[in-house]
């Protein structure tokens, strides 16, 4: 495999010979090595912008997730907010940030746990993004 960009975008492309002789294009917006997390944004050679244009709560990884999953926003300025987790029943499970953050590409990490530090069993939940009038709202699911 190779990161490189492609019409402005950055990706990984398959450089593996298969027997049909076609190699795929995967677009991806962030990539594990050794437990460190890195935008693909930051390895291309165009400018990233120091803060992104709009707000946005981008899908958390891994999905499905044991025992932790990386949850990543974006804040176009310096903001409240307030990213909570929520069951599926729509129940607040924990509050992972609740205050004013900087401008920038954010992250946080989810363990599975409560507002009280207990292990919440295995399914679906929500995480839950509330930045001024932007709210945002994605699927999670935890594996036990």
């Amino acid at each position: 495999y190779s990161i490189e960009t492609d019409e402005g975008k950055t990706v990984v492309k398959d450089k593996s010979e298969r027997i049909d002789g076609e190699d795929s294009l995967i677009s991806v917006e962030y990539l594990v090595f050794n437990d460190k997390t890195v935008a693909t944004a930051k390895l291309s050679n165009d400018k990233q912008p120091k803060h992104p244009e709009k707000f946005g709560l981008n899908h958390s990884y891994p999905n499905p997730f044991n025992p932790v999953t990386t949850i990543a926003y974006d804040l176009p300025e310096k903001s409240r907010v307030n990213l909570s987790i929520y069951n599926i029943m729509g129940t607040r499970i924990a509050t992972l940030i609740n205050g004013s953050e900087e401008a920038g590409y954010k992250k946080t990490v989810w363990d599975g746990t409560d507002d009280f530090g207990r292990m919440v069993s295995g399914g679906v939940y929500l995480v839950h993004i509330k930045v001024g009038v932007y709210t945002e709202t994605r699927k999670m699911l935890f594996l036990k």
